[in-house]
């Protein structure tokens, strides 16, 4: 068992096994009465970041959606002006008699 990171409250994050690969676990470190007795409890964080690895996926499609609908929005308007100035250029034409 490797500890990677300790963090407040005596919490640590470990690794049981050798290699990058070993799964990592939260554990916590609290004592138990009298006889100095300890509890280690230790729980997965495998479910912690595939949720994190998700959210990050789930962010960054909608930063690309967000991203397309304002060059839309951009070109939208850009075609629109062109429309109005070329409608104005057109009325301003003499009417052939």
């Amino acid at each position: 068992m490797s500890i990677v990171k300790t963090l407040e409250g005596g919490a640590q994050i470990v690794r049981v096994g050798g290699g990058r690969d070993a799964p990592s676990y939260l554990a916590t470190h609290r004592s138990i009465g009298e006889p100095d007795w300890q509890l280690i409890t230790m729980a997965p964080l495998d479910p912690v970041e595939s949720e994190l690895q998700n959210a990050v996926i789930v962010t960054a499609l909608i930063f690309v959606s967000l991203c397309l609908l304002a060059l839309y929005w951009h070109m939208r308007a850009r075609v629109c002006a062109r429309c109005s100035g070329a409608a104005a250029n057109y009325s301003r034409r003499p009417m052939p008699n």
